[in-house]
């Protein structure tokens, strides 16, 4: 099925992201696609405060930002592809894999420098600053899981 190979592509970007709320997707013009972003940065009511008050750093002891959504992440998972199958309880199966790992690869290929612009005009410089760390964090960990 299509739909699989749609579940695996969002189960890769869920683990990109902090997605960590219940799993919520639509079919549409038979594509699955998932609506649920709202806290895919751990960007909570706390930080967009200390951000304003504080500005670049420093944070109060024990708060980063940066620390909280690396922490989070949880791309590096072991075996993360092997526990989706036994969770569709599928077999190994070459579409699934390449589903898996084509966000991956295609994040590694983005450019993201429109979206820091974006951002630049709506958000102060640390906010831009916050995202534009974690971008190149999602990048880093996710070329070391495609090298392995």
């Amino acid at each position: 099925s299509p739909l699989l190979a749609d579940f695996m592509s969002y189960m890769a970007l869920r683990n990109m992201l902090l997605i960590d709320d219940n799993i919520q997707v639509a079919i549409v013009r038979n594509r699955l696609i998932s609506f649920d972003y709202a806290e895919a940065f751990c960007f909570s009511e706390l930080f967009l405060k200390l951000f304003i008050t504080f500005g670049s750093r420093p944070w109060p002891i024990s708060v980063d930002p940066i620390e909280a959504f690396t922490r989070n992440l949880s791309i590096d998972l072991p075996n993360g592809y092997h526990n989706l199958l036994r969770i569709i309880k599928r077999a190994d199966a070459k579409p699934l894999r390449e589903a898996y790992y084509a966000p991956m690869m295609k994040f590694q290929e983005a450019n993201f420098q429109s979206i820091i612009e974006e951002l630049s005009s709506l958000f102060i410089p640390p906010i831009v600053e916050f995202y534009g760390e974690c971008l190149r964090i999602i990048k880093e960990q996710t070329a070391k899981l495609l090298t392995n």
